[in-house]
């Protein structure tokens, strides 16, 4: 094949001119998203594979299908030297921020924030090391026992808007 004219090229996550053999993925992220707005729980996917077969090119793919719906989207990658409630409580702080600047959903993000403090104290992270210092009191008993297991879901919930109304559900 002519290297000019093909268009595989691995590039680290650059988009290439044609997203192909994964519209299999593409097609489950995007029925995903739609079930989610209509409140039913979608199929998750795991994209795996060698370096260079399209795999962050597929989850830039569902962000962008995500964020076209106005979902709120938390991009981060996971390295070895780092626990994923290092990686999230970050991520998750900026979006409910973002989130409270909306008078329909500043309540439910002020909530997510008080849990998200509850979480980032039980996981044994100094608070001043991540900037969580927005304080809005305490929600005690949610996403509070120190157990990744049990917290993890109920933070992921806390900062589910399902309950604004006209509000796309959380997908996952």
């Amino acid at each position: 094949m002519d290297l000019a004219t093909n268009p595989y090229a691995p590039g680290a996550g650059s988009r290439p001119p044609v997203i192909a053999g994964r519209d299999d993925l593409v097609a489950t992220a995007t029925a995903t998203l739609q079930r989610a707005r209509n409140g039913f729980h979608g199929k998750s996917f795991i994209a795996v594979g060698l370096r260079g077969v399209g795999k962050t090119v597929v989850l830039n793919k569902v962000q962008e299908l995500a964020e076209d719906s106005n979902y709120h989207v938390i991009y981060m990658e996971a390295h070895d030297d780092a626990s994923l409630a290092r990686l999230i409580v970050p991520q998750l702080r900026s979006a409910l921020l973002k989130m409270s600047r909306t008078e329909s959903a500043k309540a439910l993000a002020e909530r997510g924030l008080r849990i998200l403090r509850n979480f980032a104290k039980t996981i044994n992270m100094k608070l001043g090391e991540i900037e969580v210092g927005v304080d809005l009191g305490e929600e005690a008993g949610t996403a509070d026992s120190g157990d990744l297991s049990n917290d993890l879901p109920e933070l992921i919930q806390a900062v589910d808007l399902r309950q604004r109304p006209g509000a796309p559900r959380s997908p996952f």
